[in-house]
């Protein structure tokens, strides 16, 4: 049933589809033993009104596409958070597109790579981008990662990055090598198109 649920929401993203339908909910922690997501830095790179988008390409990206899904869940680890705002971005081949006055002066329809998402009414969000890049940090390229940072109702912020299983930088990446990050590292698996797929809970 889930894997029918996060294929039917990657046809939603690939038609550009993917419907958010805003639901208020009060949601409280229960569970003092929930393992909850945990921080990480949030980087120079972040802008605050990226566009309300599901997918992060330019059009000329056309193959080999990273598809991510998830849930965000209230701090009991179980009742999902609907109209949660998710903020991501990432590097493309090793750049920011926020690293040039371009993106501060550009429209929406020119900036990749990052995105302000909401949850729908069952606290699940979804987009399409590729793998991130690595890129130099003083002496070795960091792993490739995406960068979060969520909200609901402007309150409980959590400022984190998302990595990759099996990317050899892990163990020399002073974040991504803490314990803390261990939850974070998720599996891509690969689907018939050659797109990758991975699920990240918040």
């Amino acid at each position: 049933m889930e894997e029918q649920r996060r294929s039917f929401i990657k046809k939603l993203i690939q038609l550009g589809l993917f419907v958010i339908f805003p639901f208020k909910s009060n949601a409280t922690s229960t569970d003092p033993l929930c393992e909850t997501t945990t921080n990480d830095i949030e980087g120079p790179f972040y802008i605050s009104d990226s566009p309300n988008i599901n997918i992060l390409t330019p059009p000329e990206i056309t193959s080999n596409f990273l598809f991510i899904t998830g849930t965000v869940y209230a701090n009991d680890c179980i009742t999902p958070i609907p109209n949660a705002v998710i903020d991501v971005w990432h590097a493309d081949k090793g750049d920011y597109d926020s690293t040039t006055d371009t993106y501060l002066n550009s429209s929406y329809n020119d900036s990749f790579y990052r995105a302000k998402i909401y949850t729908d009414n069952n606290g699940n969000y979804a987009y399409k981008t590729i793998l991130p890049g690595k890129y130099l940090n003083g002496n070795y390229y960091r792993p490739s990662h995406i960068h979060y940072k969520s909200s609901y109702l402007n309150q409980n912020e959590l400022t984190t990055q998302l990595y990759f299983k099996n990317d050899s930088s892990i163990t020399i990446d002073p974040w991504a090598s803490d314990v803390s990050a261990e939850e974070r590292i998720i599996e891509l698996n690969t689907d018939q198109n050659n797109d990758l797929n991975g699920v990240f809970d918040i």
